[in-house]
């Protein structure tokens, strides 16, 4: 015979259920709203990092800048703190105007900060932009961002950011402060050099390739870009045009070295020598 199973009610009082839902009231109202996930693995954050800056000692502090407005700090490089930047908008490049953070990005976006848990933002003398600003660097007394549609601003303070009028209509990708001179690289090969932020000079660079980023270490920039070019120059050395066996060059951190990298793939080369690369 199939076997059949009793009915079993439990009957709880009406009181007990009153008081149940009333301790479920007070801890939903306890929340706050709207709630924020953390993310936790892989460490430190699951963003793709966009720009970074560090400063270091004394203050050895480094911030990164993503998409969404995201910005994360650490003063170890291990450990990254998340850090309410007060805007959604994407996140392009980073640097330290003296002690004071400078953020550039999407639409025209431009932050500021005196310490890492009060990111402000800056003002556009001329008005909002459309133009994104994809790079900024700074001398000791002087920020400069560039972007689309050969955007240029420059900052005293990185809080008041001023648009430079030239004839340049590039669209720029990144820029570098060195030697006294800043240099913005961009689409088409783009190069061009400038002593103050407001007056710039075109340079031949050898390529038409877009170039992504420049970086400037001890004694001189590299610039890096698509189809695996990179290019140097220090002083009155020339531009020297190379081209890297691993395509695409996104990224380029330089002190006494070259570098470049794609995706996982880190390219090196001494300075002693016209670069060489491997993949680390």
């Amino acid at each position: 015979m199939p076997r059949t199973k009793a009915a079993v009610w439990t009957v709880v009082p009406g009181w007990l259920v009153a008081i149940l839902l009333w301790i479920g009231a007070l801890n939903l109202f306890a929340v706050e709203f709207p709630l924020r996930w953390r993310w936790s693995n892989p460490a430190p954050h699951g963003n793709n990092i966009i720009g970074m800056a560090y400063l270091p000692a004394p203050a050895q502090l480094g911030v990164q800048v993503t998409e969404r407005g995201q910005i994360y700090t650490s003063d170890d490089l291990i450990f990254w703190i998340p850090r309410e930047s007060g805007t959604t908008s994407n996140l392009r490049s980073v640097a330290f105007l003296g002690s004071r953070i400078v953020v550039v990005g999407e639409n025209g976006a431009v932050l500021y900060a005196n310490n890492v848990n009060d990111f402000q933002a800056g003002t556009l003398i001329d008005g909002p932009t459309a133009d994104w600003l994809e790079g900024v660097a700074t001398s000791p007394t002087l920020a400069v961002a560039v972007g689309d549609n050969g955007a240029i601003y420059t900052s005293s303070d990185g809080i008041s950011w001023k648009r430079r009028v030239t004839i340049h209509t590039d669209w720029f990708k990144s820029i570098a402060w060195g030697n006294g001179v800043f240099i913005a690289v961009g689409d088409g090969g783009a190069v061009l050099t400038s002593p103050n932020g407001t007056n710039w000079t075109r340079r031949t660079s050898g390529t038409m390739q877009n170039l992504s980023r420049i970086a400037f270490g001890t004694v001189r920039f590299t610039a890096v870009g698509a189809g695996g070019v990179a290019l140097g120059r220090g002083g009155s050395v020339p531009v020297v045009l190379i081209r890297s066996p691993f395509g695409h060059l996104a990224r380029v951190a330089t002190d006494k070295e070259w570098y470049g990298s794609k995706g996982g793939c880190l390219s090196r080369s001494p300075p002693s020598v016209l670069p060489t690369f491997s993949c680390r």
